[in-house]
């Protein structure tokens, strides 16, 4: 995972975070002789910062969190 952006929001507490996954957006169908194959892709989720328990300066805790986070697809090609 590649975080591009993290966005705060201070009036609704509400982070944005833009990354690029691996494996996230079918590149290849399968065929008889060959597998499916997934490449990168923009995407993004959030969360309200009342409901962690880190704050956004702790990238380690960031990251963590956001390895169990479900993500929007926004852009098919990396």
């Amino acid at each position: 995972m590649e975080i591009t952006d993290v966005y705060f929001e201070k009036d609704s507490g509400q982070v944005i975070v833009t990354a690029v996954l691996e494996d996230k957006v079918l590149t290849k169908p399968q065929t008889w002789d060959d597998p499916a194959e997934y490449g990168p892709a923009t995407c993004t989720t959030s969360f309200f910062l009342e409901d962690v328990e880190f704050s956004l300066d702790d990238e380690e805790a960031l990251e963590e969190y956001l390895q169990d986070a479900e993500w929007e697809v926004e852009e098919d090609e990396y």
